[in-house]
């Protein structure tokens, strides 16, 4: 399942224009288990491929494992987070958002909600990833209370490990 999470990804990306564009890269967890592609999007400047459980849906989900690519020209990844929070935060004013982990080319950040209105409880563990064609979003979130703390910290790991590929060569991001 590892290794097809990155061919398809990379595929999707490779698929959406002419030049080859870059994607997040990275291993899924131990005990990740089954699961398909459930949704996505090409559009120009932003590719979204979306991961279900194999017996859930886009449209009914427990888990949701997110990788997007958004084309940002001058936009560092802390900026875009920011921008992210805020549209959390208006939508949701009880937001929880904590910065993880960061760097001049990443952020890693967590945020969760409950009692929102119509949106479920979640809780999300995302890093945003400085490429040189854009921001790579890589995101999983969990429906319903917070996650377990050693799920919370196997995606904290798992998405600490992740970088940036493009026709299968490292991309190195000067900060």
């Amino acid at each position: 399942m590892q290794r097809f999470l990155r061919v398809f990804v990379v595929a999707l990306a490779l698929a959406s224009c002419a030049t080859q564009l870059e994607t997040a890269t990275f291993h899924a967890p131990d005990g990740f288990g089954k699961w398909k592609a459930a949704g996505g999007s090409d559009r120009r400047g932003r590719t979204l491929a979306e991961f279900v459980p194999q017996d859930e849906s886009i449209e009914n989900w427990s888990r949701l494992l997110t990788v997007q690519f958004i084309e940002q020209q001058g936009v560092s990844p802390m900026e875009f987070m920011t921008q992210l929070r805020a549209t959390m935060q208006n939508r949701c004013t009880g937001t929880s958002w904590r910065i993880v982990q960061q760097d001049p080319t990443s952020v890693l950040y967590e945020w969760s909600i409950a009692g929102c209105g119509s949106n479920p409880d979640q809780h999300e563990i995302a890093r945003l990833l400085k490429g040189n064609d854009g921001i790579q979003r890589i995101a999983f979130t969990r429906k319903g209370a917070e996650l377990e703390p050693s799920e919370r910290e196997q995606w904290i790991k798992t998405f600490s490990e992740a970088y940036v590929v493009k026709g299968g060569q490292r991309v190195v991001v000067a900060p």
